[in-house]
């Protein structure tokens, strides 16, 4: 609908067959169901050994799925090694933390035994001359229910609070975050790490102001949330779709 020969309209309409010729060729590679691309992935390495003569190091995984599995039995069956790191400190480790990554080991283990493939486990060692001493007794001591609950070290550079709710949770924050600045610290050295941001957006923030502490949430954002790449995204998606 745009102006015939405008430089913008030509722009798109290059973007829009580029988009439209991509998404054909995926189609005809994989199919029209994403989900199913691992699976396709499994049977296509079964006819092409792709991995031949290749070493494979898989990292930053803690459990894989029924499809990742089938594409990793095919690696084990075509590459010269494989090796997979998983954060444990041991494979037949006990520690609640640690349940869902030993039972990923073992399912490596079994996926290895059809693959024929010998498995070598190696734990490697913590830097504990590195280690500060609060770090090491919490290390040892945090899922040990039945410890006592006496100090353990009269280091108190790491602090366990409990609180009964989120509200008193970043309360506790922000006393101890005001307590650190009158000791000296500066309120850029402080920093407050959670495990879901929007879980605590509203409260946290609010109990950050109560208290006048100045502050910046740093979170990773999607491009396609923001409103000019929303634009463009759009403008292609009307054009390639019609």
């Amino acid at each position: 609908k745009m102006d015939e020969g405008s430089a913008l309209q030509k722009k798109l309409s290059d973007l829009a067959l580029i988009d439209a010729a991509y998404h054909a060729k995926i189609e005809e590679c994989f199919g029209s169901d994403p989900s199913d691309k691992l699976l396709r992935l499994s049977a296509l390495l079964q006819k092409h050994r792709y991995f031949e003569n290749c070493n494979i190091y898989v990292d930053s995984f803690t459990s894989f799925t029924v499809p990742e599995y089938a594409v990793l039995l095919q690696i084990l069956d075509q590459a010269s090694s494989v090796t997979v790191s998983l954060c444990t400190d041991g494979v037949n480790s006990k520690l609640p933390h640690f349940l869902s990554v030993s039972d990923t080991a073992r399912q490596l283990s079994h996926l290895a035994d059809r693959a024929d493939v010998t498995v070598e486990s190696i734990t490697l060692p913590a830097a504990t001359k590195e280690k500060p001493q609060a770090l090491e007794m919490l290390a040892e001591n945090l899922w040990r229910f039945s410890a006592s609950q006496k100090p353990l070290s009269s280091d108190t550079s790491v602090r366990l609070s409990i609180a009964a709710n989120i509200y008193e949770e970043a309360e506790a924050v922000a006393l101890q975050i005001c307590e650190l600045v009158s000791r000296g610290m500066r309120y850029g050295d402080v920093a407050v790490v959670v495990r879901d941001l929007d879980a605590y957006r509203g409260i946290l923030d609010a109990a950050m102001e109560r208290h006048n502490i100045p502050y910046f949430f740093s979170e990773r954002t999607d491009l396609s949330s923001k409103p000019i790449f929303r634009l463009i995204l759009s403008a292609l998606r009307a054009v390639s779709r019609n």
